[in-house]
């Protein structure tokens, strides 16, 4: 039996953006990172900011983005991460919202919103995990059933990085019960529908840039 080993990344590094991201941690995480702990607070001008420069990287360029790689967002995020991986979660949770919305096959509803996601108009929240659930996925109790070609959405999340400043909710519910995984469908909302109603952040004690809430 032979073992082959790769020590380098699979796909290529754009060092722009990893310059970039050294660049900003510098001048904008390092000097108040320790500030947002003390007061517990999400910095929602400066996610924005981050949003706007590096919500791109790995949108595809018929859309909109950079198209760049993988391995680039991860060391923006590496870079990032040395000064406050809290503030480094907050935007990467937002990215997976972002990318999200890249691949719906709904244009207009990807449209409408997508942009907003890159430019930091809007910053997005991941709404999966429930509170009696945890990492287990496949098993979300939130229900949403179709009535009149809209859907009714019950149920409730937790740990919603980002909860606090959100724009968008990217919201996971079970449309056919019994179905596990294959009952899933992801739901675009916004925060002051009737119907939505959150509560206060965790309190936790440490990474308050992620702007968690319950």
């Amino acid at each position: 039996m032979s073992i082959s080993l790769c020590s380098g990344p699979l796909n290529p590094v754009d060092e722009y953006f990893v310059d970039k991201a050294k660049v900003f941690a510098d001048e904008h995480l390092k000097l108040y990172a320790e500030h947002w702990e003390q007061t517990k607070q999400q910095p929602e001008k400066t996610l924005r900011m981050a949003i706007s420069q590096f919500a791109g990287i790995r949108i595809p360029k018929d859309v909109g983005g950079n198209g760049s790689t993988a391995a680039t967002i991860a060391r923006v995020y590496e870079e990032m991460a040395k000064i406050d991986i809290g503030f480094t979660c907050a935007l990467a949770v937002h990215n997976v919202v972002t990318i999200a919305a890249s691949l719906i096959e709904n244009t207009a509803l990807r449209d409408r919103n997508l942009g907003k996601l890159m430019s930091g108009e809007a910053i997005g929240a991941f709404l999966l995990t429930e509170p009696d659930i945890g990492s287990d996925a496949a098993s979300i109790q939130t229900l949403a059933i179709e009535k009149n070609d809209k859907y009714i959405i019950n149920g409730g999340k937790a740990w919603v990085t980002n909860g606090v400043k959100a724009d968008l909710l990217a919201v996971f519910a079970q449309t056919i019960p019994g179905l596990s995984a294959k009952g899933i469908a992801g739901f675009v909302i916004k925060p002051d529908l009737p119907g939505v109603s959150a509560k206060p952040a965790y309190n936790m004690l440490g990474n308050h840039a992620m702007g968690l809430m319950k």
